[in-house]
């Protein structure tokens, strides 16, 4: 009797190992130590493979669950999304400065067709890179025009980013684009009896909108008179996702 007993014992354990199997799982944005703490609850196997993979063994049924939980953490924690401002200084003459680069051309020759002005030249571009939910600032100076000068200074804010959709189907939300100028300027103060004091002043500009794009979209921000003359400041965004 006791001898039945342990063959049927010994049958089980033996129809329990034929009915495993293995699968392989190609990871995309975890490692092996993840998977190892994600199925570390489950009956299966965790074996590192190559090419960042792994293989679970086990019963077919535990192997479905364990890839199920897999799936859920294998994804992308953040998005991230690189954003170029481009400041362009828009005249009625033709003046010296930075030519444009080449990829906007297409943007030029659309502001040639509604605004009279005779050229166009790169003054500053400012670049940050922002993750999808959040913020991002960056601050520089722009070149002067008139050697002598103060000097202007810039700061390009993303707030409220979302990324929406897979690589060159992909839009960008920000729902607060600021751009802001700092611009100086010098007044003499003239009190008798003394010498005349200069005093420094600064004059801020800004351009504050809600913008929508797709992805590698140049599209024009806006457009301001930044130091009294007939010249302009444009601003072009251009978004592209970070590989």
């Amino acid at each position: 009797m006791r001898l039945k007993v342990f063959l049927v014992l010994l049958a089980g354990t033996w129809l329990c190992f034929a009915e495993q199997t293995s699968k392989l799982i190609t990871l995309h944005y975890i490692s092996y130590p993840d998977v190892k703490s994600v199925c570390g609850g489950l009956p299966v196997g965790v074996n590192v493979a190559p090419n960042n993979s792994v293989v679970l063994v086990g019963d077919e049924k535990q192997i479905a669950v364990a890839e199920a939980l897999i799936k859920q953490v294998d994804t992308r924690v953040s998005r991230d999304i690189d954003l170029t401002a481009y400041m362009i200084t828009a005249s009625h003459k033709d003046i010296p400065g930075r030519p444009l680069p080449p990829e906007l051309d297409p943007v030029v020759k659309q502001l040639r067709s509604i605004f009279p002005y005779k050229s166009y030249t790169l003054l500053e571009s400012g670049f940050l890179r922002v993750s999808s939910g959040g913020s991002g600032t960056t601050e520089g100076v722009l070149p002067n025009r008139e050697p002598g000068k103060l000097s202007t200074t810039y700061a390009v804010t993303a707030n409220q980013v979302k990324v929406s959709g897979e690589s060159e189907h992909a839009s960008v939300h920000i729902g607060d684009f600021r751009l802001q100028l700092r611009i100086p300027g010098v007044t003499v103060t003239r009190q008798p009896g003394k010498e005349s004091t200069p005093v420094t002043d600064y004059k801020s500009i800004m351009l504050n909108t809600v913008i929508d794009a797709n992805v590698g979209q140049k599209i024009v921000v806006g457009k301001s008179n930044i130091d009294g003359s007939d010249d302009a400041l444009i601003v072009v965004l251009t978004a592209q996702l970070e590989n």
